[in-house]
């Protein structure tokens, strides 16, 4: 008995009807797939939370000031490299002091970096840049973050830009203006006491103050079309420059160590301020996003909340 073979029509249907399949699935498996990052990238803001909870519990209830840098205030998305015995090592910037949100003083609790972590000179060998990726959310490159904070582990560096931003504002000598603190900063993050009604961490969410040509490069970990972050290396695959920013949302930890998932909207004048909409932060209350509750600290290298 003669065998009957596909024809070229039966094939093509068939392999119409798989790609109409694959388009129908994709989709959806996209979104489980951002769910699950989504997922861990919350575990491990937790982990940093309860790292926090541990290190305030055995110190007095005594919280990290927030990193210095410059004069112009904390900046949340930076962590400092900075011992106590080497706070006048040559190239430092002198307004950073005792008791900063810092690699050394957090990692007993959250094992993120090597025990003999130390910035310095590569060729030295004392040099220790060895980190997890703790520093990451698994929604970006966890190794384009670790190469990222490595590369900046070095003498003259004294911080480092992992994926989550720490807000408390204890310890701050130049506090927030009375304008400030009555508009949102003072009511909406942590002070000097746990709470859990006030923001401990969050996921990285800001703009550096300088434009690459085609616009100001954001960082964050979810977006429209993926993550942002700033990086010369284009090949990365991540958005360098980002003229549109277009965040999506992240993750938020409070001081009773609860997680929240805040939505970014993503119509117009809602999500992130770009720089024509930006007032140069004599109007705080026209740079938020996201309505009430949300805001911004800084007014150059913009850390929003």
């Amino acid at each position: 008995m003669r065998k009957r073979g596909f024809t070229l029509i039966e094939l093509l249907v068939v392999i119409a009807i798989i790609a109409l399949l694959l388009s129908i699935l994709t989709p959806a498996l996209n979104t489980v797939k951002e769910r699950a990052k989504r997922i861990l990238c919350k575990n491990r803001l937790r982990q940093w939370a309860i790292s926090i909870f541990s290190y305030n519990s055995a110190n007095d209830n005594l919280m990290f000031i927030p990193r210095r840098h410059g004069t112009e205030g904390p900046f949340p998305h930076y962590i400092g490299m900075v011992k106590d015995g080497d706070y006048d090592r040559p190239g430092l910037d002198p307004l950073a002091e005792p008791g900063e949100w810092d690699v050394f003083r957090i990692n007993p609790y959250i094992g993120a970096f090597s025990k003999t972590f130390y910035p310095g000179d590569p060729a030295d060998p004392l040099t220790d840049c060895t980190m997890t990726d703790l520093v990451a959310c698994p929604n970006c490159s966890g190794d384009f973050m670790v190469r990222w904070c490595t590369d900046n582990c070095e003498w003259d560096w004294d911080f480092i830009e992992p994926g989550y931003s720490y807000w408390v504002l204890g310890g701050m000598k130049d506090k927030p203006t009375p304008a400030e603190a009555s508009n949102f900063i003072y009511q909406d993050l942590t002070v000097d006491t746990l709470s859990p009604k006030r923001l401990l961490m969050s996921e990285i969410l800001s703009k550096d103050g300088w434009s690459g040509g085609a616009g100001d490069p954001y960082r964050y970990n979810h977006g429209q079309t993926g993550w942002s972050w700033m990086d010369p290396d284009a090949a990365i695959g991540h958005v360098t420059f980002d003229p549109n920013p277009k965040a999506t949302g992240r993750s938020q930890a409070f001081g009773d160590g609860h997680i929240e998932w805040r939505d970014i909207p993503l119509k117009d004048g809602e999500n992130l301020p770009t720089d024509t909409t930006e007032d140069d932060g004599e109007d705080l209350s026209k740079e938020r996003w996201n309505g009430p509750g949300s805001g911004w600290i800084q007014n150059w290298n913009v850390s929003w909340y």
